[in-house]
């Protein structure tokens, strides 16, 4: 990070018509380059993406978590999502575990879907899901 410094990048993958130090935006590894704020104007009229440092460090945390999402859904986790699921639904997570599946089992299901990052909002879809792959297995 540079201190009164902005971070551009030029969408278009071109090289950058500015004065300023070249280097890589840390999280994508894109070509970028620190330039002075005073030509913000400059590089937005160029059409660059213009980004200062406390952006740089939200979004550069965002993308680590979102990495290490799957790392971070444990055993306990995973029984909290499936017993907060709505009183409709816990009857498919009484139909499905531990009959059919374990809960260790869900959690492993989940973390693949965040390591692919798939949301796991949608729950009772993907437990469905998993509904039926047990009966296609068994």
């Amino acid at each position: 990070l540079r201190p009164n410094k902005l971070l551009v990048m030029d969408p278009r993958g071109e090289e950058i018509a500015l004065q300023g130090e070249k280097t890589k935006e840390p999280t994508f590894g894109l070509p970028a380059m620190w330039v002075d704020m005073t030509l913000r104007e400059d590089a937005m009229f160029h059409g660059y993406t213009v980004v200062d440092s406390p952006t740089i460090i939200t979004t550069h945390i965002t993308e680590l978590v979102k990495s290490n999402m799957s790392e971070l859904l444990s055993y306990t986790e995973t029984q909290k999502l499936l017993h907060e699921l709505d009183k409709d639904q816990q009857k498919l997570v009484e139909e499905l575990i531990p009959k059919r599946i374990t809960v260790g089992g869900v959690q492993r299901v989940l973390q693949n879907l965040l390591n692919e990052r798939v949301s796991i909002r949608d729950l009772p879809t993907i437990l469905e899901g998993i509904s039926e792959a047990c009966s296609v297995t068994q």
